[in-house]
């Protein structure tokens, strides 16, 4: 599988990040491939150790699944649920779930690579299962890999100081650029053929939604 040329530039960036010392964030929109961008990086570090962790089987699949289409090499798996547990594996992807519970009998990784890394909390200390892991190996670096490297609760998620587990943003490729280049379909609105009457809907701060949603119901 060829890299399209976005992916190659955020593999390079990453890298270039990772030989500065730091652990960046590399932003793209979703539907660009992020999947192939970490099979390549995770390549390219051998023969250290890396980990590719995310919260769901689904995504450890597809991620393994491209990593072998694009090697040529089966990679590790430590997902309780697809039943593999490849302890010793020099590339592993697995859930943060079985990760944890298997910890103690995985070699330590050079690199861990977060899938969906907009989950991770970025304040030091919090009881969480990306907490536990990531604070068990702090001479691992770290690369964030997300359409949207931020939270809800408290902003971007990575920066300067102790509470950010990322420290710099080292890619973005954004959707209006993905649209541009020919690798996303431009959005489209469309009027559908009932419109939602909201007249009389109370409003607090925004509409109330189980009003909003027995109305919708209603048409």
């Amino acid at each position: 599988m060829d890299l399209r040329p976005y992916q190659l530039e955020a593999v390079d960036a990453a890298q270039c990040a990772l030989w500065s010392g730091l652990n960046p964030a590399l932003q793209l929109a979703t539907g660009t491939g992020k999947s192939l961008i970490i099979a390549e990086l995770a390549a390219r570090r051998l023969p250290s150790r890396t980990w590719v962790l995310t919260h769901v089987q689904q995504l450890v699949k597809q991620n393994a699944a491209t990593h072998e289409r694009h090697t040529g090499v089966r990679p590790g798996v430590v997902c309780t649920g697809l039943k593999r547990r490849d302890y010793d594996a020099p590339i592993i992807y697995g859930t943060i779930q079985t990760v944890i519970s298997a910890a103690k009998r995985m070699p330590a990784p050079d690199l861990i690579i977060i899938d969906e890394a907009h989950r991770v909390p970025h304040n030091h200390g919090q009881p969480t299962q990306y907490e536990r892991v990531l604070g068990a190996y702090p001479v691992a670096q770290r690369v964030a890999m997300t359409a949207t490297p931020w939270r809800m609760d408290n902003g971007v998620i990575y920066g300067s100081g102790e509470q950010f587990w990322f420290d710099s943003l080292a890619y973005t490729y954004n959707v209006p650029r993905a649209v541009e280049e020919g690798y996303l379909c431009p959005l489209v609105g469309v009027e559908t053929a009932v419109q939602l009457d909201v007249e009389g809907v109370k409003i607090d701060g925004d509409y109330v939604q189980s009003e909003v949603a027995d109305r919708e119901t209603q048409e």
